[in-house]
């Protein structure tokens, strides 16, 4: 039987391995941990967490400033807005809802 971790190390835990780019896989392998139990705790924290519009809090937005350069100017004014998830690229037109980009953004990375 493995160690029994509180909630509040759960929490760090997954933080630790969303900040760490790893699968779910690798991180719980290196961590010496069940990988159901990961996974499940996963969900369970992100089931619980606070909504913010449509998205859960835990995308976080930050605000920016685009600077148009001349390669942007060259492609044009509508020129989409790219986010990498890992091997994924996505492109968002330039003025869609932040809640729709933080909801769409939490969904992939959940399927990653």
């Amino acid at each position: 039987m493995g160690i029994r971790h509180s909630r509040a190390e759960w929490e760090s835990l997954i933080a630790e391995m969303e900040a760490s780019g790893q699968s779910l896989g690798r991180f719980s392998a290196r961590r010496g941990l069940e990988l159901r139990t990961l996974q499940w705790w996963r969900w369970k924290l992100r089931r619980a967490a606070p909504v913010v519009g449509n998205a859960k809090a835990l995308v976080r937005l930050i605000p920016v400033d685009v600077i148009e350069s001349a390669a942007a100017a060259d492609v044009g004014v509508g020129a989409p807005v790219e986010i990498s998830l890992g091997d994924l690229v996505v492109r968002i037109a330039v003025g869609t809802e932040p809640a729709y980009v933080a909801a769409l953004v939490e969904a992939l990375r959940a399927r990653c």
